[in-house]
């Protein structure tokens, strides 16, 4: 054990059973301490304990900016305004397919091959479903194999996040494909060719690639069809002299095609050939309704009337003008067969001008005299887009207040054309 410490006494300093003491530090003094005789090593400026200080602060502050330059440089760059993408006009996708995305620098590419447009309208930071498809089918090698020389692949996004939008390269184009082709949902693939002519229409599959690539075969074999159908036709023509039998023995394979394939967008080419047939009356041999007697009552529907299935078909496949609706009209004169009927609701969904507009008011008032025959949910858009356009084009607010109320007997799922009808057909 060390030796006991001698007391120690402070000035001013107390403390239970020690006394220390009086020390003093020239230039510093505290209450109640004084130490005297030692000398003090001064803080100013150019003192021996100031410049080390100085040295050793400038160490630790070197040391670490060192370290923390990497936190700054990085922090520095992800606090700066993300930049948008340069839009590009391709897109390479899985399994090595490079995806256009300037439908008219893909259509010029597939002219020049001879390949058909594959051309999918996505939604791709928001759509859900275009990412199963584009998982499930695009990114199959199956998908590959089938199309890789068959298509020219088009891709036309509509995201909605903004750098995703600034990286769409000529996005009003698009907007007006999508009208064009009168895209509603997404997804939604279509098949054009380079003229722009539409082949078909798909969406996502139940049951992944092969369904997909099934349905798509479907489609390219209705199209094989027609067109076979049509070069039938024109060949039967083109004989001289034409034989009678073999021109309608062709027309009539066009028509059953026609009624056969209604909803399919390649039945747009048989137009050309069935449309004569109901405009002439040129009977097809062996179809239509014959041997009937002529209807005596002037409102009964023409049943036997040789142009009475040519119409039914073009109207079935939306295939109809102001003439074939006027047919139809002769020949369902009362609409109680519902001919007339579905041929001004074709012509109505098909409007696209203000003098088509003013023909369709005039069928649509024609058809409401007579009365429709179809379910209100059918007829509604008729009474709708009537009433809108005797407004609007035709500036007749008498008949455009009749229209509405009739429209507002239907069921109207768009509050917005809703609550337009109901202040219409309040109107005084």
């Amino acid at each position: 054990m060390s030796a006991p410490r001698p007391d120690v006494t402070r000035p001013g300093v107390t403390r239970p059973g020690v006394t220390r003491p009086g020390v003093t530090r020239p230039g510093v003094t505290r209450p109640g301490v004084t130490r005297p005789g030692a000398p003090r090593l001064e803080w100013g400026r150019g003192s021996p304990r100031c410049g080390a200080h100085a040295r050793w602060r400038e160490f630790v502050l070197v040391a670490c900016a060192a370290h923390l330059a990497p936190a700054l440089a990085w922090a520095k760059a992800d606090t700066r305004e993300p930049q948008p993408e340069a839009a590009s006009q391709e897109r390479r996708g899985a399994e090595g397919l490079t995806w256009l995305r300037d439908f008219d620098l893909a259509a010029a590419r597939a002219k020049e091959e001879g390949k058909d447009l594959l051309v999918d309208f996505t939604g791709s930071d928001w759509c859900v479903w275009c990412a199963r498809l584009d998982a499930e089918v695009f990114q199959s090698p199956a998908f590959r194999a089938r199309v890789a020389e068959r298509f020219v692949l088009v891709e036309l996004d509509f995201p909605r996040g903004e750098l995703a939008q600034a990286a769409v390269p000529r996005p009003d184009r698009q907007e007006a494909l999508k009208r064009r082709y009168a895209v509603s949902g997404f997804p939604t693939v279509l098949v054009v060719e380079p003229n722009g002519d539409l082949v078909c229409r798909q969406g996502y599959p139940e049951g992944g690639v092969t369904a997909f690539l099934a349905e798509l075969d479907r489609h390219l074999a209705t199209r094989a069809e027609i067109d076979a159908a049509v070069a039938t036709c024109r060949a039967a023509r083109a004989v001289a002299p034409a034989v009678a039998a073999d021109v309608a023995a062709a027309d009539r394979a066009a028509l059953e095609l026609l009624e056969r394939h209604a909803s399919a967008p390649s039945a747009a080419r048989l137009a050309s050939i069935v449309r004569p047939l109901a405009l002439a009356g040129t009977p097809p041999v062996g179809g239509g309704p014959s041997g009937g007697a002529q209807a005596v009552d002037p409102k009964a529907p023409r049943l036997d009337d040789p142009r009475w299935r040519p119409t039914r078909a073009l109207v079935g496949a939306r295939l109809v003008d102001a003439e074939v609706v006027g047919v139809a009209q002769e020949l369902d004169p009362a609409n109680s067969a519902g001919l007339y009927e579905l041929a001004v609701r074709a012509f109505v969904l098909a409007v696209t001008d203000t003098a088509g507009a003013r023909r369709a008011v005039e069928f649509a008032e024609a058809l409401a005299k007579v009365g429709a025959q179809q379910q209100p949910e059918l007829t509604v858009d008729i009474w709708t887009n009537a009433s809108d356009w005797a407004a609007l084009v035709v500036g007749d607010e008498l008949r455009a207040r009749w229209f509405a109320r009739m429209a507002l007997r239907g069921p109207l799922s768009d509050l917005t054309v809703r609550a337009r009808l109901e202040s219409r057909a309040g109107s005084r």
